[in-house]
């Protein structure tokens, strides 16, 4: 879905999981997977949640869309360390 690098060589990266039908998150270098959301612990329904704002333009404002994906990491690996 989308992936990108950060200033610490880390890749983010938010994919498909075709043959499960879920999202996956994934965190690391190339050589090191760091983070892999969900865990086998969590069921697809409960892995991510969506959230989002809308409000239409004016005249005297722009339109406004933003879209939110998160979840709850309870490990100790920092979640988003992106620098």
């Amino acid at each position: 879905m989308f992936s990108f690098k950060t200033t610490n060589k880390r890749t983010i990266t938010l994919c498909l999981n075709e043959q499960k039908k879920q999202l996956v998150f994934r965190k690391g270098t190339q050589d090191k997977l760091e983070l892999q959301y969900p865990f086998e612990s969590v069921t697809k329904h409960q892995a991510f949640t969506f959230s989002y704002y809308v409000r239409v333009g004016g005249t005297a404002n722009d339109g406004l869309d933003l879209n939110y994906i998160y979840f709850a990491n309870d490990s100790v690996i920092p979640l988003l360390d992106i620098k």
